[in-house]
């Protein structure tokens, strides 16, 4: 067992000290840049995201767009045959299987489609995946293609969207192989992701686009804007500073108590 004497305990002092610097001098890269910022109760009620406002009253909007990416199978049981009014034979049964793949498998998944369109020219050395194993399991897949077949229709798909969005900003999907399909499930296997385990398909996966999306904001500069002029959304009038910071927004409508605020008012119009 080795023996930590005085000299040997200051080494290991300056070295944690000179750690400790050396990471003070850069920021966290994960580290939340809109920990200040609240939304008002309007957006809060309306269940919105935007915008978001600090104590000194600046507004922000922030993207909630994310980049998700699956694989899918589509398949249809029946006579494909169009459908005929009280024909049994007509009624096809469609069913469709999404799954999650991080964005790195779904760059492969492009390339091996690639490949085997012939617009890429695949060479001996070509490197489809950091592990060596998986990589040379890939070569000899594709250098001796396997005779596979398929009932169902095989795909990829990337979005571009808000996990809550009533519509996709941007989507693609793209229709593969049965051995590409093969090849992005065993790696699916293999990497043994838990975010992506359950199928929730709602898992923001770690990758730099991610983090690049989630950094975007633009402040609203325009004072004449409703929300930059400190207005309440609802009710049009400006918002009040609450007791310890923060701001909320109060209702101008007088009654016998005073002002009332917007929780009140839902309570009269229960009444």
């Amino acid at each position: 067992m080795a023996q930590y004497n005085g000299r040997n305990r200051k080494k290991i002092d300056d070295k944690t000290q000179r750690q400790n610097e050396r990471a003070s001098r850069h920021e966290d890269p994960c580290e939340n840049p809109f920990a200040g910022f609240d939304l008002p109760p309007c957006a809060r009620f309306l269940n919105n995201y935007n915008p978001m406002v600090n104590a000194e009253g600046q507004c922000i909007f922030i993207n909630y767009n994310r980049v998700y990416c699956f694989v899918s199978l589509f398949c249809q049981q029946g006579d494909e045959n169009p459908f005929i009014k009280n024909n049994l034979s007509a009624f096809a049964c469609q069913s469709t299987i999404n799954y999650q793949i991080s964005f790195a498998n779904f760059l492969l998944a492009v390339l091996i489609h690639q490949i085997q369109l012939g617009e890429v020219k695949k060479t001996k050395d070509m490197v489809f995946h950091h592990d060596k194993v998986m990589n040379d399991m890939i070569n000899s897949l594709l250098d001796d293609t396997p005779k596979m077949d398929c009932d169902c229709v095989p795909s990829i798909t990337l979005y571009c969207s808000n996990s809550n969005a009533v519509m996709p900003l941007y989507t693609v999907t793209t229709n593969i192989s049965p051995l590409n399909f093969y090849i992005i499930i065993l790696l699916i296997l293999w990497e043994r992701d838990a975010g992506l385990y359950l199928g929730n398909n709602a898992y923001v996966t770690p990758d730099t686009i991610n983090y690049s999306l989630s950094s975007l904001y633009f402040p609203c500069p325009d004072p004449s804007c409703v929300h930059c002029g400190m207005a309440c959304d609802f009710c049009g009038n400006p918002w009040q500073k609450k007791e310890g910071g923060g701001r909320d927004s109060v209702c101008n409508k007088k009654q016998k108590n005073g002002q009332t605020k917007h929780g009140d008012r839902k309570k009269e119009r229960k009444k």
